[in-house]
């Protein structure tokens, strides 16, 4: 009786491990940029190993291109990637668009890297998951004059 217990148990550990290894983990990202654009108005932010820039620009008006850079520590990082960390790059669609979308709303362009592979997204008045729990924690790591406008207010 323990014997065909522990060949049981035995036979549903190797069948989940062949399962895992059939199925790995989504890879962790290494680089995103995200690039908000409506009417004259550009924000791009990238997230690099151990950095946070944001670049501003109002087309009207060059002289206000403005940046904003900081470093993350390595808890900072991860917590900030780790929605998109969750996500295969393959699941994504490259473009969501809400259903009553105005035409002259925020933009959103997303390029995802995860090692070799990349991964363009283009959202307008959508609300990604990923993309809203990202842009929430990120605005927790900048100043407001640099808040990304990812929020309940531009997605639909």
């Amino acid at each position: 009786m323990k014997a065909s217990f522990f060949l049981l148990v035995g036979i549903t550990q190797l069948a989940l491990a062949q399962q895992q290894a059939s199925h790995p983990k989504p890879e962790k990202v290494t680089l995103l940029r995200v690039e908000a654009s409506s009417l004259g108005y550009r924000q791009e932010v990238r997230v690099t190993a151990d950095s946070l820039i944001v670049d501003e620009q109002v087309h009207s008006e060059p002289a206000q291109h403005t940046r904003y850079a900081r470093a993350l520590t390595a808890e900072e990082h991860d917590n900030l990637l780790a929605p998109f960390n969750r996500v295969y790059l393959s699941s994504l669609k490259s473009s969501y668009e809400g259903s009553n979308a105005p035409s002259d709303a925020m933009t959103f362009e997303l390029f995802i890297q995860k090692g070799e592979k990349t991964k363009n997204v283009r959202i307008y008045m959508y609300k990604l998951l990923p993309m809203y729990t990202f842009s929430t924690r990120l605005n927790l790591l900048l100043p407001p004059r640099y808040h990304i406008g990812y929020n309940k207010q531009f997605t639909y």
